[in-house]
């Protein structure tokens, strides 16, 4: 995602099951139509890239 300009906060062990993890998104009133579209095109080429 960094490299697609997006950034993101990972969550891991211990917060999550050892063999898991999460990614979590920070939106705020500040971000644009735009900025959501751009992320969420980002988004779905990362899902497409590796299987989520």
């Amino acid at each position: 995602m960094l490299r697609r300009g997006i950034a993101v906060v990972t969550v891991g062990f211990p917060a999550t099951k050892l063999l898991e993890a999460r990614v979590r998104f920070c939106i705020s009133a500040a971000h644009t139509r735009q900025m959501l579209d751009t992320a969420l095109m980002a988004i779905d080429e990362v899902g497409t890239e590796i299987p989520l």
